[in-house]
């Protein structure tokens, strides 16, 4: 793994920041949406970078923090580092919200 400081930014697609300038994302600053983009929306050569630069465990940690990560972004990450599900703050949310009807 490398020092998660040392790395560029635009190794990643540029279609996770469509909202964004990417040259003024700081990537210590804002890993969560970094993390959040790529396991939500990135392609495979973006999940081996922040791997690569970041850390697999460094990734559990700040999934954990997300609000709004997708139920199968959640249910990778918890397998893949042996995570309990209950312990991210997407599937507690999801949990306090009741449910619409669902037919």
């Amino acid at each position: 793994m490398h020092n998660e400081n040392s790395w560029d930014i635009n190794l990643l697609s540029p279609h996770l920041f469509w909202d964004v300038e990417q040259s003024r994302i700081d990537v210590k600053k804002h890993l969560p949406l970094i993390i959040g983009r790529v396991m939500q929306y990135g392609q495979i050569n973006d999940w081996r970078t922040i791997q690569k630069y970041v850390g697999l465990d460094t990734i559990a940690e700040v999934a954990k923090e997300i609000k709004s990560l997708d139920e199968r972004s959640m249910h990778f990450i918890a397998n893949l580092t042996d995570t309990p599900i209950k312990d991210f703050l997407c599937y507690r949310l999801k949990q306090s919200t009741p449910p619409h009807w669902n037919f």
